[in-house]
């Protein structure tokens, strides 16, 4: 599938970059992801393991790039990222091949800037929404922390993680509210809960 041009809308900070569109931008834009976890800046906010935060920034296969927007007009630095997976989403043998979901890889947004203002994390999910839209898909799928649950059902996110863990299609049935009985902390700390936003 070719992905659509890549967009770049300066007056709210965000621009869309697809690997496949432009190598060179996008390796660009990848060093710039991979400084911004880093102090002053520290996108992540310490949530996450750094080295696994590097590595799906080198296998993205786009990126949503919220800059800050200052006062002056001007465009400031990188403040927050979506790492976007479009080509499959497969964890375990139980997991079918979800070639028509958009997985969102890892999530960051540091603290806004105190000369102007950068995208909201909503900001980011509702242009991850448009993409998705845009490209044809079924709908939003990630891995959610705990502590974020709240905030991605406040977005219009389900948890499915029984469904995905079994191959089954998410956007069928309830929500599976009782995920806390079949997962164990050891796992929801590390890999977080599937929820998905059907489109």
């Amino acid at each position: 599938m070719t992905p659509p041009p890549n967009s770049n809308n300066i007056r709210n900070g965000l621009e869309i970059v697809f690997r496949d569109n432009d190598s060179k931008l996008f390796t660009q834009k990848k060093n710039e992801i991979l400084r911004s976890l880093n102090p002053p800046i520290s996108a992540c906010r310490g949530g996450i393991a750094l080295p696994w935060a590097r590595e799906m920034a080198r296998t993205a296969s786009a990126y949503i790039l919220a800059y800050d927007v200052l006062n002056s007009g001007i465009r400031g630095k990188l403040r927050g990222f979506v790492l976007i997976d479009l080509v499959y989403f497969k964890e375990s043998k139980n997991t079918k091949f979800m070639k028509d979901w958009l997985y969102i890889d890892l999530i960051c947004r540091a603290k806004g800037p105190t000369n102007g203002r950068a995208a909201s994390g909503k900001d980011m999910i509702l242009a991850t929404k448009r993409l998705t839209r845009r490209l044809g898909k079924r709908g939003i799928l990630l891995s959610a922390l705990e502590p974020v649950i709240p905030f991605y059902q406040k977005l219009g996110f389900s948890i499915a993680h029984k469904q995905i863990m079994q191959g089954k299609d998410p956007c069928t049935g309830r929500p599976n509210r009782k995920w806390r009985n079949s997962v164990t902390r050891e796992h929801l700390v590390k890999d977080g809960i599937k929820m998905t936003l059907c489109l």
